[in-house]
């Protein structure tokens, strides 16, 4: 039985709700920790957010686009190939970070591959049942952001072994 028809009254007309929605995540969650398919959360988001999101879906007892649910994904911010529009994310309210290069921002969301969820205004992922309110606040974005930080830090600093 589905997670939505354990609790609508009636399923067929009911938007989904985020209860419903962390449910679905969580259960989905524990299915893939009793498989043996990941070893801790952030792994389904190397290579298995786009199965995830189906697994999620089945759960739910629905598909993309109904009760309110709808997939996003890297690809729909492109505004060329590999390079995230970074106009359409600030025009969303994306909080776009104001210390990294917008190209090297713009490449790195661009060159990401993740799939997620929408429910109203909130995104959901694996790392995140609660849902967050930007999508960039995902922890699959968030530790590239930081990653991409620290790597221009680094870039930046002098390499004193080499100096004399």
């Amino acid at each position: 039985m589905s997670i939505a028809s354990k609790h609508d009254k009636d399923p067929s007309d009911a938007q989904i709700t985020h209860e419903q929605m962390k449910a679905a995540i969580e259960d989905t969650i524990h299915d893939y920790f009793s498989s043996g398919k990941i070893k801790q959360v952030r792994d389904i988001g190397d290579g298995l957010c786009y199965e995830f999101i189906a697994n999620v879906f089945e759960k739910l007892g629905i598909q993309d686009g109904e009760k309110g649910v709808m997939t996003v994904r890297t690809e729909d911010f492109d505004c060329e190939e590999w390079y995230a529009d970074i106009q359409m994310l600030r025009d969303m309210n994306e909080p776009i970070p104001d210390d990294i290069p917008i190209s090297d921002l713009a490449e790195l969301i661009g060159q990401a591959s993740h799939e997620w969820l929408k429910l109203d205004s909130l995104y959901y992922d694996a790392t995140a049942p609660n849902g967050v309110s930007h999508f960039l606040e995902l922890p699959f974005f968030a530790d590239q952001i930081n990653g991409l930080r620290e790597e221009l830090a680094s870039n930046a600093q002098p390499n004193t072994s080499t100096m004399k």
